[in-house]
């Protein structure tokens, strides 16, 4: 990406598009789990990051320039848990500095304990509603 953009920020008395719920008159705002969704992805996937095809449309993967640092979203838009598992290339050296982030029903973004990798693959219970992002260093 070159660059993150949204169109609507602001969306008076409605959560469905914008990133904060407004009203306009009584000049009150409520920051929404949009906000969240997005500061995920924009966070992590910076600008000049590579977007690495994957075989599943709910997850998002992508590489910096020095190939240091894999950034894997998954996105779980089920009114159920999903398992999700990784397979990540053989050649590709992990170190132990993984990171997890969650956007869900009680979390905004919040970083978690991480979860564990055996032989390069990750196997993952995504809550409902919930976006996770990996963030992956590498050797």
């Amino acid at each position: 990406p070159q660059a993150w953009l949204d169109w609507q920020l602001m969306e008076e008395n409605n959560d469905v598009w914008g990133l904060i719920k407004c009203n306009f008159k009584t000049e009150e705002y409520e920051i929404v789990k949009n906000l969240y969704v997005r500061m995920q992805i924009t966070r992590f996937i910076k600008q000049c990051y590579t977007i690495i095809e994957t075989d599943n449309e709910n997850v998002l993967a992508a590489i910096n320039p020095e190939k240091t640092q894999l950034v894997v979203a998954l996105n779980n838009s089920s009114e159920s848990s999903q398992s999700f598992q990784l397979n990540l290339d053989t050649s590709v050296k992990l170190t132990e500095q993984t990171k997890i982030y969650r956007t869900g029903k009680t979390e905004n973004c919040e970083q978690l304990s991480a979860e564990p990798v055996k032989n390069n693959q990750l196997i993952y219970s995504a809550p409902a509603l919930s976006l996770s992002t990996f963030i992956f260093q590498l050797k």
